[in-house]
């Protein structure tokens, strides 16, 4: 439809006179009009005034966190919280407790040990000039298995084998030597002077018991050589990717102990002082129950494990992709964690690279929170953005209420 210019300025006019008739049927008057203007104004800038004010992290009184961490170069305790500033002085307790303790109830003594025959295992005895007497010749390998070796005589359920002209002999609980001298003492009655040779043909009454996150969970065979935790570890096929080597439960005598085994290492305990014994178990814990939780302003928050009981404050940051460089607040990195009966927020300011140098040392805990805080312009375009809806339908509704005037 087309207007020429005479129609335009007509219904222009009829349009104003429609508005004229209209603030007079309400009674409006001149001074009406610019209190409804006003009061528009008022509600823009109430509006403005909740998105300033609304600059804050839901779930904490982040005004009070940063004025708590701003003076934070001691401990300070906002709402039930206490910050703590992570500096060199604060990782050296740290790197104390990773220290690993004593522990004399399972301690062996290696270079006194001494394996010890057991009902299963086989024996092959030689008597020199004597070939009618002695066994068939052993292959004695020297290796952990089970197999039994050809020419061995197996000690019974009783504990005892048998051999020419002495009978029954009770091994069970003795070493090699005790039991040469024992059948030589006994052949003297029978033979001048015997020669007796006593080894071991196979290896079956003593084990120990690998479970849990390594390649070959099962059972590891004692024999004369002294079997350490980390000789077990290494026979079950090593630490599987998920295991958590920092929790390792070893079960004796119906109690358990925990060992940290990069600790061991790290403290160089030798492996003599950790030999294991008959009947242990040896269980490598799953690190999924182990996770550290990244939030905030990273580029991928979510929950990540700790390998091997282990991550450190940069490990964790590093794995979440970093910070996010547009709104991230490098001066405001938190780790919150639980401590007993309150709740600690331990606070990096890492505006400076040399700082990262703490993060890469700083041992994070089990269920611990790293929170990256936001700029606060990144704070204030969030609340603007969820007003943004608001500011517009009043801005629509001035233009509409023009209109009609």
């Amino acid at each position: 439809m087309k207007y020429t210019a005479g129609k335009l300025t007509t219904i222009a006019h009829d349009r104003r006179a429609f508005g004229e008739r209209a603030n007079q049927s309400l009674g409006n008057a001149p001074g009406r009009t610019s209190a409804i203007v006003l009061q528009r104004k008022a509600l823009v800038f109430a509006a403005l005034s909740l998105a300033l004010s609304a600059c804050q992290t839901p779930g904490f009184n982040a005004k009070d966190l940063e004025q708590a961490t701003a003076q934070a170069s001691e401990t300070q305790v906002i709402e039930g919280i206490r910050i703590e500033p992570i500096t060199v002085a604060a990782l050296q307790p740290q790197v104390a407790k990773t220290a690993p303790i004593g522990m004399p109830a399972m301690d062996s003594d290696a270079a006194a040990y001494e394996y010890r025959i057991g009902v299963g295992d086989s024996l092959g005895i030689t008597l020199w000039d004597h070939p009618e007497l002695s066994d068939a010749p052993v292959a004695a390998t020297g290796e952990r298995s089970a197999a039994p070796a050809g020419g061995g005589r197996t000690v019974t359920a009783m504990g005892t084998i048998f051999f020419p002209l002495v009978g029954e002999v009770q091994v069970q609980g003795r070493t090699v030597g005790a039991i040469r001298e024992l059948l030589a003492a006994r052949l003297a009655a029978y033979i001048k002077n015997p020669q007796v040779d006593v080894r071991v043909a196979a290896y079956r009454s003593q084990r120990v018991i690998v479970t849990g996150a390594v390649h070959s969970p099962g059972v590891v065979t004692l024999n004369d050589v002294p079997l350490s935790i980390f000789d077990a570890l290494a026979q079950a096929g090593g630490a599987a990717p998920n295991a958590d080597l920092s929790d390792v439960q070893l079960v004796r005598a119906a109690r358990s102990y925990t060992l940290d085994v990069p600790a061991l290492l790290e403290f160089a305990v030798s492996s003599p002082s950790l030999t294991m014994r008959a009947g242990d178990l040896l269980n490598v814990p799953d690190s999924a129950a182990k996770r550290v939780h990244v939030l905030g302003e990273i580029r991928q928050a979510g929950s990540y494990p700790m390998r091997s009981g282990r991550l450190t404050l940069a490990d964790a940051l590093g794995a979440a992709g970093g910070l996010d460089a547009a709104t991230a607040n490098p001066g405001r990195i938190y780790v919150f964690r639980r401590e007993r009966d309150h709740a600690v927020a331990h606070w990096l300011d890492a505006i400076s690279p040399a700082t990262m140098v703490i993060a890469a040392e700083y041992q994070l805990q089990p269920q611990d929170v790293v929170y990256v805080a936001a700029v606060p312009f990144t704070r204030y375009n969030r609340a603007l953005a969820q007003l943004l809806p608001t500011l517009q339908a009043l801005w629509q509704t001035a233009i509409t209420s023009r209109e009609f005037r």
